[in-house]
């Protein structure tokens, strides 16, 4: 029986014309075959007892438990600019063309007799309709500032996420997600929740409170065992397999234009005010829900590729121990620079050292000095590993490729944007020079407009196998280091070791650089440096996002663990060529996936993989083409209501350069793209404090 059958037809008063969701979801389905062979039966929750007949035991209520009703549940949606409905029987999930990005919010009230020490809390969301045959989503669920009010609830004032507690795999059998939200309740009080999938090209629809016999829930168990509880999710088990479909274009080599070329050898959520009680009828929503159109972006495409090469600086010294084999995946054709370098000297030209320029209508709020506890989901403040208590960080690597100074960049670039940025990305391959130096401190110590340091070091001296097993010189270099870090600069700062490995691993036996010795090696330089004391490295994984190099069975081999990385990130770009991949939007970029790839795109890989750690966009960036001009400025304007798909987003750092292997990611190319980008660096979400 389809469940459509067993719930009551929603009802409707006059209201808003806020659209139905009833009787739709949308046919497209994101990767059916990935996440099906992922977790399919986490989020179902279902038994079939007999033709005809569901049983929905995620509604029983065991021994020592409780179903908490929501006070709240209604949606945002980034089309539709009036407040959101007050209590709408449905709960749009995802995109539509006609809603744009949707997110779901619900409230609850935990009494003191709900929380005990072995307490356990799931969210429960049953689906209005399951999900069309063959396909499936992830789910997840995510804290924010339960003080929610569906009268200034629009898409300019969306409650920022908090941290994401659980994510579930959902398919066409699935009539509830049921997420694990445990880790967002301690004590007594109003808890609030965002439900959101990474899908950007279909939609799953919600019970809302009304009109429905079961509407979301908060189960609460007190150690009694629950029938058929849903499993913690793990690593995506996808085996990979030789691509099945054609490509229509040709990928380059590498993504970044950061990495090398390929033959260089390298909490609690705090009580709120309870929230305005809301009228139990439904809005009358219209009929805007319809069937989604074809998806924007061209499916044969292959997914953008940034190009190879690094932006801060020279050659390997050492080039006796660099393998002498190439890597099995030779590119079509090798870069002869490093574009991501800065070199060790500034041009002729050189800009004042201190300009007095720089951002202009962004200065960093103060924080008021109060006796009130901080609603750390309602006032974003950096916490625990610099992972903000909601929204996200910004940052840049400003003129990379130019060689110009730092500081007075990173200025130029705020003073352009309007907004000064949170991070600042530097590329280190000195071997004999410590960091950071002068001109980091002064960029990170500036009173008025505190910044976080983001350093990438590429060792230069020898290969990765042997830094793993100690080398002399490589030793003596940490020596320094780790003395610098303990006693001239103790601030936390964000830091990685050789990013984009993928792009120097050469698989040949015994080559010192293998997939192994990357991660190896790793471990080798934070353990090293923890041993002498060295406390404020937050350490980031910084991939590559390019599908070819996820592909190989080494891809697994490079992650050093847990206990060595704080963060995940990876490099990922978008292209205006039409003739080129990847020219899609904000969300293509986050979460690509490409015919003939059993890939499920980076971030439901990572957010799969490695659910407890946040995810940063390490480098992303728009490269401009004349042929689509403008295309830069959507992608700006995708940028902000596409984030809602991807809330263990915690940080998204541009790469901002004139010349990257030829192409412009500078985002001031055009006025109006430029436009596009300042209305986005002042989205709610990134108002953070640094304080």
């Amino acid at each position: 029986m389809n469940i459509s059958e067993t719930t009551p037809t929603t009802t409707t008063t006059p209201g808003p014309a806020w659209p139905s969701a009833r009787g739709f979801i949308s046919i497209l389905a994101t990767i059916p075959i990935a996440i099906t062979s992922f977790a399919i039966g986490f989020g179902v929750g279902t038994n079939h007892d007999g033709e005809g007949t569901v049983n929905y035991e995620w509604a029983q209520i065991g021994p020592g438990e409780a179903l908490l009703d929501a006070d709240l549940a209604t949606y945002s949606a980034s089309k539709i600019t009036e407040s959101a409905p007050v209590a709408p029987s449905d709960l749009p999930v995802g995109f539509t063309d006609h809603l744009g990005v949707s997110v779901a919010f619900v409230t609850f009230t935990v009494n003191a007799e709900h929380v005990h020490d072995d307490a356990e809390f799931e969210l429960i969301t049953p689906f209005a309709e399951r999900l069309p045959e063959g396909s499936s989503k992830l789910i997840e669920a995510t804290s924010v500032d339960p003080g929610i009010c569906t009268c200034n609830l629009t898409p300019d004032v969306l409650p920022r996420f908090g941290r994401t507690h659980d994510t579930v795999a959902v398919d066409e059998e699935s009539t509830a997600a049921i997420l694990d939200v445990s880790s967002a309740i301690s004590e007594a009080g109003e808890y609030g929740f965002a439900i959101t999938t990474s899908s950007d090209d279909s939609s799953v629809v919600l019970n809302g409170i009304t009109g429905h016999e079961h509407g979301p829930s908060l189960r609460v168990s007190h150690g009694a065992e629950e029938p058929d509880a849903p499993a913690t999710p793990g690593p995506w088990p996808i085996p990979f397999q030789e691509p099945t479909g054609e490509s229509t274009t040709e990928e380059p080599a590498s993504e970044s234009p950061s990495s090398e070329p390929a033959t260089d050898a390298p909490t609690t959520q705090p009580n709120a005010e309870d929230p305005v009680s809301e009228s139990p009828t439904a809005p009358d929503r219209g009929s805007l829900f319809s069937p989604r159109d074809e998806p924007t972006a061209d499916p044969s495409d292959e997914p953008t590729t940034t190009p190879s090469e690094d932006p801060t600086g020279e050659p390997t010294s050492d080039p006796s121990d660099e393998p002498t084999t190439t890597p099995s995946e030779d590119p079509t054709g090798e870069p002869t620079a490093d574009p991501s370098d800065e070199p060790t000297t500034t041009p002729s030209e050189d800009p004042t050292d201190e300009p007095t320029g720089g951002p202009v209508d962004d200065p960093p709020p103060s924080d008021p000095v109060t006796d009130e506890p901080q609603n750390d989901l309602a006032d974003c403040r950096i916490g625990e590993k610099l992972v903000p208590t909601c929204g996200a960080l910004v940052g840049v690597a400003p003129a990379a490729h130019t060689g110009l100074p730092r500081y007075s960049s990173l200025l130029e670039f705020e003073e352009t944007v309007q907004r000064t940025q949170h991070i600042h990305h530097a590329y280190e391959r000195s071997d004999d020079a410590v960091f950071p130096n002068e001109e980091l401190v002064q960029i990170a110590s500036d009173p008025d407009n505190p910044r976080l340091l983001f350093i990438n070091w590429k060792p230069q001296i020898t290969s990765w196998a042997n830094i793993a097993a100690g080398n002399d010189r490589v030793d003596a270099y940490l020596d320094e280091l780790a003395e610098h870090l303990t006693t001239e600069y103790t601030d936390p700062f964000f830091f990685t070791v050789h990013h984009e490995p993928e792009n120097n691993v050469r698989p040949q036996p015994g080559s010192g650089w293998e997939a192994a010795d990357y991660a190896a090696m790793y471990r080798y330089v934070i353990e090293y440096l923890r041993d002498k004391g060295v406390e404020n490295l937050v350490t980031v994984m910084n991939y590559m996002a390019y599908l070819r190099w996820v592909e190989p069975e080494w891809h697994a081999d490079l992650y050093p663990g847990d206990d060595i990385i704080d963060w995940i990130g990876w490099s990922t770009y978008g292209h205006s060529d039409p003739t080129s991949h990847g020219h899609a939007d904000f969300a293509d970029i986050v979460n690509r996936q490409a015919e003939g790839y059993q890939w499920p795109g980076y971030y439901n890989w990572s957010a799969t993989t490695y659910p407890d750690k946040p995810i940063m966009l390490a480098e992303w960036g728009v490269f401009y083409h004349e042929s689509r001009p403008q295309h830069q400025g959507e992608v700006f304007r995708s940028t902000g209501p596409q984030l809602s798909h991807f809330p263990r987003v915690k940080a998204i750092v541009y790469f901002d350069s004139p010349n990257a292997e030829g192409r412009d990611s500078r985002v001031n190319v055009r006025e109006d793209n430029l436009s596009d980008f300042r209305r986005l660096m002042q989205h709610r979400h990134f108002d953070v404090s640094l304080n």
